[in-house]
């Protein structure tokens, strides 16, 4: 983790949540795992597994003093989701906007009178 290898980390966190299942600090692997899967490079990211892990988090330690941080990324994420659809949204209206533009672009071509030439 220390070293910026999140999948790497990723993987050691698991393994030790597996074998350890009754450890004391399994709230800050949970959440450390979440960071891992969430701050990995691209090929390793995995967001639905990160809301996994955080939620779990929150569910099976609730007085963790990791439970905020997590809640605070989880409501990050859905901001993120919810943005994330607003700009698809926005995109497909421009998109029928423009087309409809061009359409009208054409129609007004076609009613111009032509230019008498000389």
């Amino acid at each position: 983790f220390q070293a910026r290898n999140y999948a790497k980390a990723a993987r050691h966190y698991e393994d030790y949540l597996r074998t350890h299942p009754k450890s004391a600090d399994r709230d800050v692997v949970h959440f450390r795992l979440g960071l891992c899967l969430a701050l990995a490079d691209s090929s390793g990211r995995n967001l639905r597994r990160v809301e996994e892990v955080l939620k779990r988090l929150v569910a099976e330690f609730p007085g963790s003093p990791y439970k905020g941080p997590a809640e605070f990324i989880l409501g990050l994420q859905s901001q993120v989701e919810s943005l994330k659809e607003d700009i698809k949204e926005k995109e497909a209206r421009i998109k029928l906007l423009s087309e409809e533009l061009q359409k009208l672009k054409e129609i007004d071509l076609q009613r111009r009178p032509s230019r008498p030439s000389y």
